[in-house]
């Protein structure tokens, strides 16, 4: 027997599927007012439009002989709102006769939670896989990293100072160190240990990330920044360089002949512009955004909805795991943020970060540069 909660919808049709019964929890479920709904034939109210003709047909079997496919039964279905947005229900529908004419009598339950739920717990199965592996790998990475910065302090050793030889040697030990850095990251998220966050001045990291990048992205993609913002988050500054990077890394993917314009912008925000530009409420702190954007061949709605599964990709098998944007979520997620993207074929791609922040002001906090060095 389902048990039925104050949110079920609670209908009653009639044999010619008119609507005899409509209670306030149908209201506010599909935005009809009882007075709007009743006498009006329900597969022409809440039913999407690819199911009309199937419904149309069940219902003139239903007048004949109350039996039908969903009679008796539980099932899933796709409902559809007054303001035209869909979403699914399960329905259970019972048959009554009423002086000789059969009456159906249905509980619409809202199960778009219930999904959503279901594919976190999806999701989360997956990242403890990938937890896993991870842990293996990151432990073979290290050992190899110890190598290239030990030859490399050694190099620089023999190496005159103020020389170009110096200062290469001494971007691989920036960009080694920044590596083992992730590596340490990638430890803590096999073991699922928290990071030890501080103070993070997101903008220099930013910029101390775009160096690498212009240093490894052909001149043909033209990199365009905009960072207004000056304020600090609680973080790990692996974190930022990897958001970054990531998201960086797939935009020039993204781009054909490796052509095209990668744009970065970082402005700071109120909670008030988080919920109005998201739909969604925010802690009542000062946020900011973090935006990276491409002219590259963007995504179609169901590739969209794929982004952030781990190993899922759209290139060629070798050029790419399909787990940066999952890594890129996984981080937002543990500093407490939001990631929305929002992309259309042949238009490109826009990633939006949304941060929790500590301050807008410069200089109100120790800057933290995200580099290591020995």
């Amino acid at each position: 027997m389902l048990s039925v909660s104050p949110q079920d919808s609670i209908i009653m049709m009639d044999s010619n599927g008119e609507i005899v019964f409509w209670d306030r929890a149908s209201e506010l479920m599909f935005g009809w007012e009882a007075e709007e709904a009743l006498g009006r034939k329900l597969h022409e109210l809440i039913v999407p439009e690819i199911l009309k003709t199937s419904c149309e047909k069940g219902i003139g079997h239903f007048a004949r002989t109350g039996e039908g496919h969903a009679v008796g039964k539980t099932l899933e279905l796709t409902a559809k709102h007054k303001n035209g947005h869909e979403f699914p229900v399960e329905l259970t529908l019972g048959a009554v006769k009423i002086a000789g004419d059969w009456a159906a009598l249905g509980v619409v339950r809202d199960v778009a939670r219930k999904k959503q739920l279901e594919f976190h717990l999806v999701h989360a199965e997956k990242m403890e896989s990938v937890a896993t592996m991870a842990g293996g790998i990151a432990h073979d990475f290290n050992n190899i990293l110890a190598s290239i910065i030990g030859f490399t302090e050694l190099a620089m050793d023999d190496a005159e100072k103020g020389t170009v030889l110096y200062g290469n040697l001494q971007e691989v030990l920036i960009a080694s160190n920044r590596a083992r850095d992730l590596v340490r990251q990638i430890l803590k998220f096999s073991r699922q240990a928290g990071s030890d966050p501080e103070p993070i001045h997101v903008k220099t990291v930013v910029e101390e990330t775009l160096k690498l990048i212009r240093a490894s992205f052909p001149a043909t993609i033209d990199i365009r920044t905009d960072l207004k913002s000056e304020a600090f988050i609680m973080a790990d500054s692996s974190h930022v360089h990897q958001i970054v990077l990531n998201l960086c890394s797939n935009a020039e993917s993204a781009m054909e002949d490796r052509k095209g314009v990668l744009s970065l912008s970082l402005i700071d925000m109120t909670a008030e512009d988080v919920k109005t530009e998201t739909g969604r409420d925010a802690q009542p702190v000062p946020h900011i955004r973090l935006s990276v954007s491409d002219t590259g061949i963007g995504m179609s709605t169901d590739i969209l909805g794929k982004a952030f599964t781990p190993f899922f990709t759209t290139k060629k098998q070798g050029d790419g795991s399909g787990m940066g944007l999952s890594i890129v979520h996984g981080i937002v997620t543990g500093l407490r943020g939001r990631i929305y993207p929002h992309s259309e074929p042949g238009k490109g791609s826009t990633f939006h970060i949304y941060l929790p922040a500590l301050a807008s002001a410069a200089g109100s906090l120790p800057v933290k540069d995200g580099t290591s060095r020995q």
